[in-house]
C-alpha cells in the first residue's frame, strides 16, 4: 500500500476575500455616517454651550456692575449678526443712553459660529442685561417674559435644533434637541 497523504490547500479563495472585503465596506460606511452625525450633533451642542456661556458672561458683568471706563453703565449686551451664511455674537459694554444703548457703545468679544451653525430664530437681536441684576430685554427695549434663541446645524436634518431660553430676570438654560420646524 502506498502511502497516500491527502494535502489540503491553505489560503482563502478570491471569491471568499471579495465577500470579506464587501462586509468590511458596508460595515465601515454605516460607522462612518453615524460618527459624522454624532460629531456634528455634538458640535451644535457645544456652540450653543458657548453661546449660553457668552450671555451668562454678560449677565454676570451686568450684575456686578462691571463699569471698567463707562460713568454710566446701563448694563452688557449680546448683539447677534449674520453677514451672508456667517453669524456671529458680540459682547457689547452699553454705557448712557438708557436702554437704547445710544451714546457709547463698546465692543468686549466677538464670537463667531461656524459655517454650518446657525441662528434660526430670532433673525437677528440684542439681548440686553441691565447693571445691578435689574432683569433681561431683547430688541426694541421690550421687556421680555421669555426669549428663545434657537440654533441649528445645517449639516443635520430638521430635528437637530437647540434652544437657548432667556428670561425676564436673565436666567439662562440651555434646552434639548428639538425639531427645527
Amino acid at each position: 500500500m502506498e502511502n497516500s497523504k491527502i494535502k489540503f490547500k491553505k489560503g482563502f479563495t478570491l471569491f471568499e476575500l471579495l465577500i470579506v472585503l464587501g462586509i468590511i465596506s458596508i460595515l465601515s460606511g454605516v460607522g462612518f455616517s453615524y460618527y459624522n452625525k454624532y460629531s456634528e450633533t455634538k458640535k451644535l451642542e457645544s456652540e450653543a454651550k458657548k453661546m449660553a456661556n457668552a450671555l451668562f458672561l454678560a449677565s454676570k458683568k451686568s450684575s456686578s456692575g462691571d463699569q471698567a471706563s463707562c460713568s454710566d453703565l446701563t448694563g452688557y449686551r449680546i448683539y447677534l449678526s449674520s453677514s451672508g451664511n456667517q453669524w456671529n455674537y458680540i459682547m457689547q459694554r452699553c454705557c448712557g443712553g438708557g436702554l437704547a444703548c445710544s451714546e457709547e457703545l463698546t465692543d468686549i468679544t466677538t464670537y463667531e459660529l461656524p459655517q454650518n451653525i446657525t441662528v434660526v430664530s430670532p433673525s437677528t437681536s440684542t439681548i440686553l442685561f441691565k447693571k445691578l441684576g435689574q432683569g433681561a430685554i431683547i430688541d426694541s427695549n421690550e421687556l421680555i417674559e421669555l426669549s428663545t434663541i434657537r440654533m441649528k446645524n445645517n449639516s443635520l436634518d430638521s430635528k437637530n435644533c437647540i434652544d437657548i431660553n432667556i428670561n425676564k430676570a436673565g436666567v439662562i438654560v440651555i434646552g434639548t434637541r428639538v425639531d427645527c420646524s
